[in-house]
C-alpha cells in the first residue's frame, strides 16, 4: 500500500533541459557526433547546432528557403537534410520526387540520380509522406522504406550495383495498409529486419520485412551492362548541395526551392511494381530554360531496357502488429538503436514512450504547450564505442567528464510547435 501511494504521489517526470534558439516550430531532431551534439531544423529553413555539455548553440545558419523536414549526419563531419544510407562509396539520398507518387534516390558525393521509384501499381497509395534507406542485415540490401498518402507502406530492395551509367530500378518486396489516414513518420530497428509506422489516426503498426534471397553478383554486373543510356544528370536545385566548411559543423546547405514536373515510363503490363530500367540521354537545348532535370531529361527521350529480376506479384498485406494508441496525429516515430523502444511525438503535444515488442505505453512526457512535431533517441553507448571515435574535447590529456557523461546518457529530444527543444533523460 505504501508503495503504491508513494507511485501514485510521484511528481510528473520534467526535462533535463529545454533549448530556446529557433523563432518558429521545430521540424526534425537529430543527435550526433556520438551525442555529444544535437541538430535541430525549423520551419524558416534554419539548421541549429547545439553542444549538449553546455546546452549552448554552437551554430545556427539558414539551410533552405523552406520549412527543414529531415536532417541527418554524413560521415564525420558533414550534415545533409536528407534520408540516407551509407555505401563504400559514397551515399544515397532518398527524397519524394517531383511527380507525387515516385521517389528518386541520388547518389552523393557524385550528386547523380541512380534510382526512380515510380508508382505503386497494386493499389492507390497517394502521394508519398515519408521515406526512409535501411540495410538489411540479413541479405546486406538496401532497403527503402515508404509511407503514403493513402495510409499504404512499401519496402522496395535497391539494386545491389548502383555503379552503372544509367538509372536503376527497385524491386517491391512488401505493401501494406495498415492507416485509415496519411502516414506521417516511419522508422526501423538498426537491423532492417523491422519497421514501424504513425499517422495521423490514432494507430501505430509494425511490419517485419520478409526474407530477401541474395541476388548473385553475375545478375547485378549483367543489370548494368544492360543499361545503355548517357551519364546520369546532376542533382537538381531543388535539393541540398554542399557550399563550404565551417568551424562548427564544417558544412553549410543551401538550395532553391524551385520543382519541376516529370513523366516516369513503366511497363504497363507489370502490375507487381518491377519496374525496368530507363536510359537518359542528354536533352536538346529549347527556347524555354526549366529548371531541375526537366532541362535535361523529357519522356520522349527515355528507352526502355529490360529488367533481369523475375517478376513476383506483390499483394497488400496485414502488419505483423498493430494498435489503436486513441491518441490521433503522432507526428514524428523514431526506434531507440537497441531497438527496445519507439517515441513518438503528437499533435497533443505529449511525447510517448512504446515497448517496440508488444506496442504497449510504457511511459508519457509532457511539458510542450503545443504539437510536438518532432523526436529523436541518442544512441546507446558505452564508454568503448565513443573512444574509438576522433571527436572528443580534451581536457587535462584526458576526455572531458562534462562530455563523457553526456554521451553516455540515453536521450530523448523534442521539438515542437513552440519552436522550443526539451530534452529528457531515460533508462
Amino acid at each position: 500500500m505504501a508503495v503504491e501511494q508513494q507511485s501514485a504521489t510521484r511528481p510528473p517526470a520534467l526535462p533535463t533541459c529545454i533549448l530556446r534558439g529557433h523563432a518558429s516550430q521545430i521540424h526534425c531532431v537529430q543527435f550526433v557526433r556520438q551525442n555529444s551534439c544535437l541538430l535541430t531544423g525549423d520551419a524558416d529553413g534554419y539548421v541549429v547546432y547545439w553542444d549538449l555539455s553546455t546546452s549552448r548553440a554552437l551554430e545556427a545558419w539558414k539551410a533552405h528557403d523552406g520549412p527543414i523536414l529531415g536532417v541527418a549526419q554524413w560521415g564525420h563531419g558533414r550534415m545533409i537534410t536528407a534520408h540516407l544510407a551509407a555505401r563504400d562509396d559514397g551515399i544515397l539520398v532518398a527524397v519524394p520526387g517531383r511527380d507525387d507518387t515516385t521517389i528518386e534516390v541520388y547518389q552523393f558525393p557524385d550528386e547523380r540520380l541512380k534510382i526512380l521509384i515510380p508508382r505503386v501499381q497494386v493499389t492507390a497509395t497517394g502521394m508519398a509522406m515519408a521515406v526512409k534507406l535501411v540495410r538489411h542485415s540479413h541479405s546486406q540490401d538496401i532497403l527503402l522504406l515508404a509511407g503514403y498518402e493513402g495510409g499504404v507502406t512499401a519496402v522496395f530492395r535497391l539494386p545491389g550495383n548502383c555503379t552503372g551509367p544509367g538509372i536503376e530500378s527497385a524491386e517491391l518486396v512488401y505493401l501494406s495498409q495498415p492507416h485509415s489516414q496519411p502516414i506521417l513518420s516511419l522508422d526501423a530497428s538498426s537491423d532492417g529486419s523491422s519497421y514501424f509506422t504513425s499517422s495521423a489516426d490514432a494507430v501505430i503498426a509494425k511490419h517485419l520485412v520478409p526474407m530477401l534471397p541474395k541476388i548473385s553478383k553475375g545478375q547485378d554486373s549483367l543489370d548494368s551492362r544492360q543499361n545503355t543510356g548517357s551519364d546520369p544528370p546532376l542533382i537538381p536545385q531543388a535539393l541540398p548541395s554542399f557550399l563550404s566548411e565551417q568551424d562548427a559543423v564544417n558544412s553549410s546547405l543551401s538550395t532553391a526551392s524551385q520543382d519541376t514536373g516529370m513523366q516516369y515510363e513503366t511497363h504497363e503490363e507489370d502490375l507487381s511494381a518491377h519496374f525496368a530500367k530507363h536510359s537518359i540521354n542528354k536533352a536538346r537545348k529549347e527556347d524555354s530554360k526549366p529548371s531541375g532535370l526537366s532541362s535535361m531529361l523529357s519522356s520522349d527521350q527515355q528507352s526502355r531496357a529490360k529488367s533481369t529480376m523475375p517478376c513476383q506479384p506483390i499483394t497488400v498485406q496485414a502488419p505483423y502488429k498493430i494498435v489503436n494508441t486513441k491518441h490521433a496525429g503522432q507526428q514524428s516515430l523514431r526506434v531507440r538503436s537497441d531497438g527496445r523502444l519507439i517515441v513518438t511525438g503528437g499533435w497533443d503535444a505529449r511525447i510517448r514512450i512504446y515497448s517496440s515488442k508488444t506496442l504497449k505505453e510504457v511511459a508519457v512526457l509532457k511539458w510542450h504547450k503545443q504539437g510536438v512535431y518532432a523526436v529523436a533517441f541518442s544512441q546507446i553507448l558505452t564508454e568503448e564505442d565513443f573512444r574509438k571515435q576522433d571527436y572528443v574535447r580534451v581536457f587535462g590529456g584526458q576526455a572531458e567528464p562534462r562530455e563523457t557523461q553526456v554521451k553516455l546518457k540515453h536521450w530523448v529530444a523534442a521539438g515542437a510547435k513552440d519552436g522550443k527543444i526539451s530534452l529528457w533523460e531515460m533508462y
